[in-house]
């Protein structure tokens, strides 16, 4: 709540000029999805320093990441349900993210394509398209942060 209701500045959030290091580092989606004047999730996000509503844009996509890890794991329990939810709210990997609010929204859904992209093989149906979509939304996921490597890897251990 505090990190909502007040700005952090941080020496990133000081200085904000579009999405920050992008294909210098790596961050290729990231550049794609933040940068250009056409860009439809830049239009949404933006690369403002509004901790209260990217907060809030934050939770809304943790509300889908909770959904799918329900789904995944087979929880049926409802305290089990809101303390998953709880968790995810106060996971320092999340809170964290607070100290980059204006791209605090592209990193929230590359957790969400993380956890979407063990979903789906869960989901599988017919191995080869389900695999392929996992594969792009991994590709995307480390193509907007390469530290979600280990978010992945865990999910997939986890569900194995």
């Amino acid at each position: 709540g505090y990190a909502m209701t007040n700005a952090l500045m941080y020496h990133d959030g000081l200085i904000t000029k579009g999405v920050g290091a992008t294909y210098s580092s790596g961050r290729w989606f990231l550049g794609l999805l933040g940068e250009g004047k056409k860009c439809i999730i830049d239009s949404l996000f933006g690369t403002y320093n509004l901790p209260f509503l990217s907060g809030m844009i934050m939770l809304a996509f943790l509300a889908i990441v909770n959904v799918l890890l329900i789904d995944l794991f087979d929880i049926k329990g409802s305290i089990s349900c809101a303390l998953l939810s709880g968790i995810a709210v106060v996971f320092p990997s999340i809170t964290s993210l607070f100290g980059y609010v204006y791209t605090l929204g592209y990193y929230i859904f590359a957790v969400l394509l993380s956890v979407f992209s063990v979903w789906i093989v869960k989901k599988q149906k017919n191995m080869w398209i389900e695999a392929a979509i996992s594969v792009i939304c991994i590709a995307c996921t480390l193509g907007i942060y390469q530290a979600y490597i280990g978010v992945i890897v865990v999910y997939f251990c986890c569900y194995s």
